[in-house]
C-alpha cells in the first residue's frame, strides 16, 4: 500500500453512510486531497501555467466547460449542470457532440479545402435544428446566441474551418443553455427548498465541478450533481471516511488536446487565474472570431499637409505624406489574465511592443487598508455595445488590456445604458433573487434575478434586460421571461416596503372592462398577456402568499395589495404601464375568486367524477352541434368570471389602497 493510500484510507469504514465531506473515491494530487461523495473517479484538475487555445476538434480541450469539470464559480453556477456526452448514440442530445465529416460539407464556390466556401448538408443540420428550436423557445430575441449561430450555419457560406468552429459554438451554446435551464428550474429550487430534495439522490450525468467551498459541496451532494471537494493535505492521516483511492483521470484520455495551428492563443493562465476569466475569454473569442477581412485596417494613416518652401516651389518630397506606412493586420496580442495582488507593491504591467510582450515594473504605491484590486479599468459599454455584445455584463471578468506603466486605476462602477437612452448604476455582484433596494426602486424597472444566476441570464439575453419594451414584439422573449419570472417569484420574499413608490403608469383603466386582454392593449400579443396574467407572474406571487386567495377583496390587507403590485412590476415591466396598477388588481381579484370557486368545486366533487361526466356530456352535445353545422366553424371564447356587487373587480371599496407610482 502506497503512502498516499495509508494517509487517505486511514479512517475507511464501508459500513457507515457517507457524508458530503467523505469520499466514495479520493486521490492525493500534489499538496491537496480530492474527494467526491457521489462519483467513481477524480478528474485531473487544471492548474499551473497554461494557454487557452483552440484544439484540433475546434473546441477548447480541458478548458471547455462543456467537456471537462471546472472550478465552481458563483458567476456561472449552472456550468456544473451541463449534461455529459451520453454513451448511447441514439440519445436525443447526441447531436450536440457530433463532428461533421468532409462529406457533410457542400461547396458553393471553387477552391481548395481551406479556401472554398460552403455550408453543411441539410441532412446534417436536420439533426441539430430540433434541439436548437426547442431550447431557443426560452432565449431572448436580440441575443439568441444559438439561434444566430444556427442561422449563420444555414445561410452564410464559409470555409471548412469556419464551419467547424461555428458548429462547435452552436453546440456549446445549446449545451450551456440546457444546463442553465435545468439549474434554475430543477436544481436551484431544490437547493433553496422550493422543491423537495430527493431522499437518495442518484449521481446526475452532468459535468460537475471542483470546489473548496463546504456549502457548495453540501448543496450539490444533496441533489446529485457531481462534486469534488478540494482540501489541503494536512496531518499524518485523513480525517474523513474515504472508501477507495483512485488514480486521477487525465483529460488527454477524454478530450482532444492537440492544438489547432489556425487559431491564436486566447489567454495565458497561471494558478492565480480566476475561472470566470477563462469562461469569459472563451465566450468572447467564440463570438468575435467569425469575421471577414476589413478594408479599413489597410487604409493609410492620414498625414499633415506638406510644408511649402519660401521660394514658392513645392519640395519633391511634398507628396511623401501619401507614402505613410500602411497599417497591416497584426496578430492579436494574447491577453494575460489578471493576477491577484498579494503584496503591497503593485504588479508589473504587461506592455506589448512590436508583437512582443515586455514586463514593465510598476512604481511603488503606498498600500491602502482596503484590499488591493487588479489594475483594470472597466470599460463603460455604449448603446451599440449593448445591442450586440454581452461584454457589458462581464466587466469584472474582462481580460486586462495593455496599459502604460502607471499606478493601478480604480475601476469605475459600470453603467448599463439601455437602448432607450436611460442609464442605471448597478453593482457587479449585488443583484439577487430578493433584489437589492436599488433594483427595486430603479426606473424603469427590470426583473430581479438570483445573484448566482444573473450573470448567465445577462450572457444569454442582455438586450432583453436592458430594453424590456422590445419584448412586446416577440413571443420567444416573453416565453423566456415567463420561465425566469415563474422560478424567481417562487423565491422572492415580500420585502418591498408598503410605502415604496412605484412607477407612474401611462395607461388609464377603461370605464368598462370586459375582455382583460383587450383592455390591457395586448390583443395581438397573447404571450405577453399570459406572462402578465397567468401562473408566471401575478398568480405565482399570490401562490407564494399562503391562503391569501381565501380572503375577499375587501378583506385583503392594503399593504399586501401594494406589495403584490410592486413585485409584479419588478417581474413584468409591462404591468408598470397601467396607472395605479389596475391591471394587476384585476388579475389578482379574478385569480383569487377563481381559486375560491375551485375550492367549492372540490368540496362537492373531490374525485372529479361529476366534472368528468359533465365534460363528456358537453363533448357529446358539441359533437351533435358540429354534425348539424355544415360550415364546420368552431368559435372559441374566453371565460369571464362574473364579479358580484360586494366584491367588485377593482375593489371598489372606499378604503381600497392605491399604489402611488
Amino acid at each position: 500500500m502506497s503512502s498516499s493510500s495509508v494517509y487517505l484510507l486511514a479512517n475507511r469504514d464501508p459500513d457507515v453512510d457517507l457524508t458530503p465531506y467523505d469520499g466514495r473515491v479520493g486521490a492525493v494530487i500534489g499538496k491537496y486531497v480530492y474527494t467526491t461523495p457521489n462519483e467513481k473517479f477524480v478528474p485531473l484538475p487544471l492548474y499551473g501555467d497554461r494557454e487557452v487555445v483552440v484544439r484540433q476538434d475546434f473546441r477548447y480541450g480541458p478548458d471547455d466547460y462543456t467537456l471537462w469539470p471546472q472550478t465552481y464559480t458563483s458567476l456561472a453556477p449552472h456550468l456544473a449542470a451541463i449534461p455529459r456526452k451520453p454513451a448511447d448514440p441514439n440519445h436525443p442530445l447526441t447531436p450536440l457532440w457530433i463532428d461533421p465529416k468532409q462529406s457533410d460539407f457542400v461547396s458553393v464556390s471553387q477552391g481548395t479545402n481551406s479556401t472554398s466556401l460552403g455550408k453543411l448538408h441539410p441532412d446534417f443540420m436536420a439533426k441539430l435544428r430540433p434541439l436548437s428550436v426547442g431550447l431557443n423557445t426560452y432565449a431572448s430575441s436580440s441575443h439568441r446566441i444559438a439561434n444566430h449561430v444556427l442561422g449563420r450555419l444555414t445561410s452564410l457560406p464559409m470555409t471548412w474551418n469556419q464551419v467547424r468552429f461555428t458548429l462547435t459554438e452552436l453546440q456549446r451554446s445549446l449545451l450551456e443553455l440546457h444546463g442553465y435551464l435545468d439549474y434554475i428550474e430543477i436544481y436551484k429550487p431544490q437547493i433553496d427548498g422550493v422543491l423537495p430534495l430527493p431522499d437518495d439522490p442518484p449521481t446526475l450525468a452532468t459535468i460537475g465541478a471542483f470546489t473548496s467551498n463546504v456549502r457548495i459541496v453540501e448543496e450539490f451532494a444533496g441533489i446529485g450533481i457531481p462534486i469534488w471537494f478540494v482540501r489541503p493535505k494536512e496531518g499524518s492521516s485523513f480525517a474523513n471516511n474515504v472508501l477507495e483511492e483512485v488514480e486521477p483521470t487525465h483529460y488527454k484520455d477524454v478530450v482532444v488536446v492537440e492544438r489547432h495551428p489556425g487559431f491564436p492563443p486566447i489567454l495565458k493562465c497561471d494558478h492565480n487565474t480566476d475561472p470566470s476569466t477563462v469562461i469569459t475569454s472563451i465566450r468572447q473569442f467564440s463570438r468575435d472570431y467569425p469575421s471577414t477581412p476589413s478594408p479599413f485596417k489597410a487604409m493609410p494613416t492620414p498625414s499633415p499637409l506638406p510644408s511649402v518652401p519660401n521660394n514658392g516651389h513645392v519640395s519633391s518630397l511634398g507628396s511623401a505624406g501619401h507614402l505613410q506606412k500602411v497599417e497591416r493586420d497584426i496578430p492579436p496580442k494574447i491577453p494575460v489574465a489578471p493576477k491577484r495582488v498579494t503584496s503591497s507593491a503593485p504588479a508589473a504591467t504587461t506592455v506589448p511592443r512590436n508583437n512582443t510582450v515586455t514586463t514593465v515594473p510598476q512604481p511603488k504605491v503606498t498600500p491602502r487598508p482596503a484590499p488591493v484590486k487588479a489594475p483594470l479599468k472597466a470599460p463603460t459599454p455604449s448603446n451599440s455595445q449593448n445591442r450586440g455584445s454581452s461584454n457589458a455584463f462581464t466587466v469584472s471578468q474582462v481580460a486586462a488590456r495593455p496599459v502604460t506603466a502607471k499606478a493601478p486605476a480604480k475601476a469605475p462602477t459600470p453603467t448599463l445604458t439601455s437602448l432607450n437612452g436611460s442609464s442605471r448604476m448597478i453593482s457587479n455582484t449585488n443583484v439577487g433573487f430578493r433584489g437589492s433596494q436599488q433594483m427595486v426602486n430603479s426606473q424603469p424597472r427590470t426583473p430581479a434575478f438570483a445573484q448566482d444566476v444573473l450573470p448567465e441570464v445577462a450572457q444569454l439575453s442582455p438586450a432583453v434586460i436592458l430594453a424590456p419594451a422590445k419584448r412586446v414584439d416577440n413571443t420567444t422573449i416573453a416565453q423566456l421571461w415567463a420561465r425566469v419570472n415563474e422560478l424567481e417569484a417562487a423565491k422572492f420574499t415580500a420585502s418591498t416596503p408598503a410605502t415604496a413608490q412605484t412607477a407612474q403608469g401611462d395607461i388609464p383603466r377603461p370605464s368598462r372592462v370586459g375582455n382583460l386582454q383587450d383592455a390591457m392593449g395586448l390583443r395581438d400579443n397573447k404571450a405577453l398577456y399570459n406572462s402578465c396574467r397567468a401562473s408566471r407572474t401575478v398568480r405565482t406571487i399570490l401562490s407564494s402568499m399562503e391562503d391569501i386567495y381565501k380572503e375577499t377583496w375587501r378583506e385583503l390587507d392594503p399593504e399586501v395589495i401594494i406589495e403584490v403590485k410592486n413585485m409584479a412590476k419588478a417581474r413584468e415591466p409591462q404591468l408598470a404601464r397601467y396607472r395605479n396598477g389596475w391591471a394587476t388588481q384585476l388579475i389578482m381579484s379574478r385569480s383569487n375568486k377563481a381559486k375560491r370557486h375551485y375550492d367549492k368545486v372540490l368540496e362537492k366533487d373531490p374525485d372529479g367524477s361529476l366534472r368528468k361526466a359533465r365534460t363528456m356530456a358537453n363533448l357529446q352535445a358539441a359533437a351533435r352541434e358540429m354534425n348539424k353545422d355544415k360550415s364546420g366553424v368552431v368559435y372559441e371564447g374566453e371565460d369571464v368570471i362574473d364579479i358580484t356587487d360586494d366584491e367588485t373587480e377593482d375593489g371598489g371599496d372606499a378604503n381600497q389602497p392605491e399604489s402611488s407610482n
